[in-house]
């Protein structure tokens, strides 16, 4: 069986297709902000609590950014996970 470690895994995902963004705005108080999606038309929320490039503080707004899809939570509407420097 092939498997894939790491947060993908955790979420129960064998795969997941890398995205791009840009930053639209991050609150770093709040803990979380919008990507302006490359592939579609609108945003996408994030979560400092999903990535540890956020939490370590590198993530700024305007900045270009990769990461996955995921479901949120609460609202179970898309969310971007594992968000880096592009």
């Amino acid at each position: 069986m092939n498997t894939k470690l790491g947060l993908d895994f955790l979420r129960g995902r064998a795969e997941a297709e890398t995205k791009s963004g840009t930053v639209k705005w991050f609150d770093p108080a709040k803990g979380y902000g919008f990507i302006i999606r490359h592939d579609e038309d609108g945003d996408v929320f994030f979560h400092m609590s999903d990535s540890s490039a956020v939490r370590n503080g590198l993530i700024t707004k305007d900045m270009a950014v990769e990461f996955e899809i995921g479901e949120g939570r609460s609202s179970k509407k898309p969310k971007a996970l594992n968000v880096r420097p592009a």
